[in-house]
């Protein structure tokens, strides 16, 4: 499954799932973390039933959730691009009949015991097992010759198992008369036997590796191959819209142009001293998908050139649409106020997808686009001076002052609150990336003396300081759920 969230803080964002049941709300504990108002601490519920239908569910939440504008009461099942409103929080649900990725682990192979071996009166004690996140400490020898020869035969063979993921051959004991030390030629050929079999294991794993990326880009030429002769594969996707309100006392101007992935926005507004150009690159395929759906719903590809407007009007708005989806091309130019429903629903489309990129101004006049970015200042500096009470306040502050950011950066002369906004989240990000090294010096420590308490708390901290879609984030993950994984399996 795959989600594309319309608009609030994660305004933009997209994020796919491979588990059977995700959970939506504003705490920590939640799958699916949504700080935002309107949003319950533990709000709504996705799964995927036995018949593979993803269903949503409401938690009891306070503002109760909505399915393409309509509330839901119980379960509600979903369909292909349905439109999804927890709170103030929107977003679309796509690719809902895909099998979810299988999730391979890397188990922490167990070290096969060696016999100790005789260091005086005493014995020399197994080597501890090792966790993820921890660092590997060389055995120490000693000056005795056959424990030399054991400690270097037990690291070949802890090594190999780590690799390998399975047990190495057993180690064996120096052989020779009364259990003394081996002869040079014995041990050269156990040292040459040693080589030629993990020598072996590796071409063998190579080939296979090989084996499958070759059968899996063959497979997928062949769908693209049978995609493209069944005329399935979708041709790229060109929009320019634009349009030009002319008052006595006032130019107002919008123009986006959707192009091979990257999207630019342009405004223009004299009254409110607006002057924006923002370029977006790799637009999500999601994103794309959506507004073609739309296009092509509305009819507007059928659409014939509609007659001039008679008479003069106070008021000059003119609209100018360009779709090109080859072959097909289509243009468009609307004189006046009233235009066909067919190029409304394709304006409206517009306006969401440039919604989904911080873009809200098509919809907000100035008045409202300042309360708005004051309501997300006042909110930012509370969460930013309470930042030690909970680490995720100082990620939603960031998330907060963002938005602030690229909601005024298009008044020109600058806000005296766009500054503001502006060094305070150089400050926060600044903060954040100090806490994130520490963390990380935290986590070597505590890998270092196999301290898994402290170890665990590290990933945890750093998941609620990172950004949900950063690559820190997806790490910390990763390394949470193996840890947690591996503790469980040897009843820790």
């Amino acid at each position: 499954m795959k989600i594309f969230f319309v608009n609030g803080v994660r305004s933009g964002d997209e994020v796919e799932f491979a588990l059977p049941e995700i959970t939506i709300g504003r705490e920590d504990g939640n799958i699916l973390r949504i700080p935002t108002e309107g949003v319950s601490r533990f709000h709504a519920c996705l799964r995927r039933n036995p018949a593979g239908k993803w269903t949503i569910c409401d938690q009891g939440s306070t503002n109760g959730v909505k399915v393409n504008r309509m509330r839901i009461s119980g379960e509600r099942e979903l369909a292909e691009g349905d439109l999804v409103e927890i709170g103030d929080q929107t977003f679309r649900v796509t690719d809902l009949a895909s099998a979810p990725p299988p999730v391979i682990f890397n188990p922490i192979p167990s070290i096969t015991p060696v016999a100790p071996a005789e260091v005086g009166n005493g014995t020399r004690p197994l080597e501890p097992e090792i966790a993820p996140g921890t660092a590997v400490e060389p055995l120490r020898s000693t000056s005795d010759d056959r424990t030399e020869r054991l400690v270097d035969l037990a690291s070949l063979q802890g090594n190999a198992s780590a690799l390998f993921g399975g047990g190495a051959p057993d180690v064996a004991k120096p052989s020779g008369e009364n259990g003394g030390a081996a002869s040079p030629r014995r041990k050269t050929s156990r040292r040459l036997s040693n080589t030629a079999y993990y020598t072996i294991i590796v071409c063998l794993v190579v080939i296979a590796v090989a084996a499958c990326i070759k059968m899996f880009s063959q497979q997928r030429q062949a769908v693209e191959e049978k995609k493209s002769a069944a005329g399935l594969e979708e041709p790229p996707l060109t929009v320019f819209y634009e349009k030009e309100v002319i008052l006595p006392d006032n130019v107002f101007r919008f123009a986006m142009q959707l192009e091979d992935r990257t999207v630019v926005f342009t405004i223009d507004d004299i009254d409110s001293q607006r002057h924006y150009e923002r370029k977006f690159e790799n637009i999500s395929h999601t994103g794309i998908g959506i507004l073609r759906s739309r296009i092509n719903s509305s009819g507007v590809l059928t659409l014939a050139q509609p007659d001039a407007p008679r008479g003069a009007d106070v008021e000059k708005i003119s609209r100018r649409l360009v779709i090109a989806a080859l072959p097909q091309v289509k243009e468009l130019r609307i004189i006046g106020k009233v235009a066909p429903s067919a190029f409304e629903e394709v304006e409206s489309a517009i306006t969401e997808f440039a919604e989904t990129y911080g873009l809200q101004t098509i919809s907000l006049t100035p008045e409202e686009l300042r309360a708005q970015a004051e309501v997300h200042f006042r909110k930012a500096e509370d969460l930013y001076g309470n930042r030690e009470a909970r680490p995720g306040n100082l990620r939603d502050a960031i998330m907060r002052y963002r938005l602030v950011v690229s909601s005024l950066e298009q008044f020109s002369p600058p806000l005296p609150m766009w500054e503001q906004a502006r060094r305070r989240l150089e400050e926060a990000e600044a903060l954040r990336a100090r806490k994130l090294q520490n963390l990380e010096y935290e986590r070597n420590r505590a890998g270092g003396i196999k301290d898994y308490a402290a170890l665990r708390q590290v990933f945890i901290e750093t998941m609620a300081l990172a950004d949900e879609d950063s690559k820190v984030y997806d790490t910390a993950r990763q390394r949470l759920f193996k840890l947690d994984r591996w503790l469980e399996e040897r009843g820790k």
